[in-house]
């Protein structure tokens, strides 16, 4: 049995606020009734929401007794017109790949040249001082810094 919860389009915001806010609150209540009493919690809408998709799957997609919509009312949003540029593939050449990038890369600072080296060549990179970068290789590492072993004796 699926119950019904007849909104007019005019009415649909006043009640989506006040049935989010009922099961907002109800929640909240119980994760404060179920908490040591002398725990202090404050309101969290992101642990509300942990607790509401636990509860939406017993009810929703286990008993099936009510709508998504039903439980946790929400709008389906048309996205807004972006500003992003055009994703259409471009050819490019090397010179002018290795160009952008070069461009991109001196327009960083060091902090955040270290954190796209760390990305980039798998592992963990930071800035120490005066043009030293400090590295630790993770699982992710791709050998790319293989060559300053030879050159600087960094495992000796």
């Amino acid at each position: 049995m699926t119950a019904e919860i007849d909104w007019d389009e005019e009415e649909f915001t006043r009640k989506e606020t006040e049935r989010q806010d009922q099961v907002d609150g109800m929640i909240m209540e119980v994760i404060l009734r179920c908490a040591p009493y002398d725990a202090e919690i404050d309101w969290d809408i992101g642990l509300i929401g942990v607790v509401r998709d636990a509860i939406q799957e017993v009810l929703v997609d286990e008993l099936k007794i009510m709508t998504e919509q039903e439980f946790y009312p929400y709008r389906d949003l048309e996205p807004e017109p972006s500003e992003e540029p055009d994703n259409t593939e471009m050819i490019i050449t090397d010179e002018e790949m290795v160009t952008t990038l070069m461009e991109v890369v001196k327009g960083m600072d060091a902090d955040d040249l270290a954190k796209l080296a760390g990305d980039f060549i798998g592992g963990l990179c930071w800035y120490t001082n005066d043009g030293l970068y400090s590295f630790t290789p993770d699982e992710n590492y791709c050998g790319g810094l293989d060559w300053t072993k030879d050159n600087y004796n960094v495992n000796e």
